[in-house]
């Protein structure tokens, strides 16, 4: 079962707003919190980019080895920026991102 309330609320996010990010209807948000049924895997990960958190957070599973979490939220979030570059959007990225690590 997700933990979509739990953390929307927590977010301080509407279900209206939630519902307009994820371009979804208000009803179909109410029935994910309630259980009545759940989103699609591409709709998951949607709102765990949304919150910028894990899909194990999103579906309230446990973690219990911490040591194992990679930083993905932070890669998540740069992949999108760079996905949604023009091409010579992304080569300038990529070029100042080597002038960083060298």
């Amino acid at each position: 079962m997700i933990n979509l309330s739990e953390i929307r609320k927590q977010e301080g996010v509407s279900q209206k707003r939630l519902a307009e990010e994820l371009n979804v209807s208000a009803g179909n948000l109410c029935d994910w919190e309630k259980g009545r049924s759940e989103p699609d895997i591409e709709t998951l990960i949607r709102i765990a980019d949304f919150f910028d958190v894990s899909l194990d957070a999103i579906v309230g599973r446990e973690i219990k080895d911490h040591s194992d979490i990679p930083a993905n939220a932070l890669k998540t979030r740069l992949l999108t920026c760079y996905n949604k570059l023009s091409e010579e959007g992304k080569i300038k990225l990529v070029e100042f991102l080597e002038t960083q690590v060298e």
